[in-house]
């Protein structure tokens, strides 16, 4: 017994330990991609939307969990990821047409900017059609570039940072905690 007591208070406990052990879920199991993300990232206020403003939405093809996150440029120039929505095993043109219809019912009035991983141009075994192909018939027209992992991952590294003016140069809505445990490793 002595033997253990001593091991034990040699070794720290993991966050995964506290997630998976204590049911503590303010450790986060996942290792962080960026850690540059901070308290200060997250909106104090909810993040709302303007009549007419320009919005951008991002795609993400998975097989069984597409995504759609949706964010806008603010007055200060801070990127503002406002909503994500995921898919739940199903095709990419009945998710994109639930992606519109939530477009059109909460953000009447904005522009689209649509853009997506460059695996949106590939044929799978779903379909005949690309991904792309897929979202163009329902009047969404993603566009997008082969981009090596790093450079995108170094844009929003430096985008989490403070600015010069002392402002985050991007925020995440305070009430999408599933964008929020994500940035912290969850």
């Amino acid at each position: 017994r002595a033997a253990s007591t001593s091991t034990s208070a040699r070794c720290k406990p993991t966050p995964g330990w506290y997630r998976e052990y204590d049911i503590n879920y303010e450790y986060f199991a996942g290792k962080v991609f960026y850690p540059q993300f901070k308290q200060h990232n997250i909106s104090k206020d909810p993040i709302e939307y303007r009549e007419r403003e320009t919005l951008y939405r991002g795609w993400d093809y998975g097989f069984h969990r597409p995504c759609c996150l949706i964010t806008k440029i603010n007055t200060i120039d801070q990127w503002c990821l406002m909503k994500v929505i995921l898919g739940e095993d199903e095709d990419i043109r009945a998710f994109g047409s639930r992606v519109r219809n939530y477009c059109l019912a909460e953000y009447p009035g904005a522009k689209y900017i649509d853009a997506d991983d460059i695996a949106g141009t590939q044929v799978n075994d779903k379909s005949q059609q690309t991904s792309r192909q897929m979202l163009n018939l329902i009047g969404i027209y993603p566009v997008g570039r082969k981009q090596e992992l790093a450079e995108g991952a170094t844009i929003i590294r430096n985008k989490l940072k403070i600015r010069v003016d002392g402002q985050p140069g991007l925020l995440v809505d305070l009430r999408e905690q599933y964008l929020i445990d994500l940035f912290k490793g969850g």
